[in-house]
């Protein structure tokens, strides 16, 4: 069961279109229009997004933004130069530590939308340690969350790729070792069914 299941969740990551589909059945999609609102990004800005994959929060994104995404998978970049090849974007496949911050930046606003709950630790502390010397403006993430009172939200996220899925208090735990936290919230998909925590931050005075 375990490899069969392993299996559906490969089919549908690895496609950008059967990625997208799988969070409009399960979720209506999922919940950007807030998370764009809590972005804040502006005409001008210059956004990195980090673990980009098709890129679904560019089109809930101010127009006139710079945006430059990020992200192993190549079909999954490959699908968002074609979608968004009218747009101010790059997009690129790469590790985030092949990437020249210091060349590309600085950067207004870094996304990691969807990202920590599938990194483990040691990982997940090694990226925000090193994104704290490059991010000059905000940091905002996005995931899954554990909660104490949503059993079937709790059920997806066990079911997730990402099987680092953890609370809103061990997510900012993380986050607070290298970066003020300016605002941190909880809230649902539309379709109720999975809880979401997001938390923008700020790099901490050298």
């Amino acid at each position: 069961m375990g490899k069969f299941y392993q299996k559906i969740l490969d089919f549908f990551s690895a496609n950008p279109a059967r990625y997208n589909l799988i969070h409009i059945v399960l979720l209506f999609g999922l919940p950007y229009v807030r998370v764009a609102r809590m972005i804040g990004a502006r005409a001008g800005d210059k956004v990195l997004d980090l673990g980009c994959g098709p890129a679904q929060i560019l089109s809930r994104l101010d127009e006139g933004v710079q945006y430059l995404g990020v992200d192993e998978n190549p079909a999954h970049i490959e699908f968002a130069k074609k979608k968004y090849s009218q747009r101010k974007a790059r997009f690129v496949s790469s590790n985030v530590f092949d990437i020249d911050l210091e060349k590309e930046g600085p950067f207004d606003k870094v996304l990691m939308l969807g990202f920590m709950h599938h990194l483990p630790d040691e990982a997940l502390d090694r990226i925000l340690e090193y994104l704290s010397h490059h991010v000059k403006g905000q940091l905002i993430t996005f995931d899954p969350v554990r909660t104490a009172y949503h059993p079937i939200s709790n059920l997806l996220c066990s079911l997730d790729k990402g099987n680092q899925v953890r609370n809103a208090e061990q997510y900012r735990a993380f986050l607070s070792n290298h970066f003020n936290i300016s605002e941190s919230v909880v809230f649902p998909a539309r379709s109720l069914a999975e809880m979401f925590a997001v938390s923008v931050c700020e790099p901490k005075e050298p």
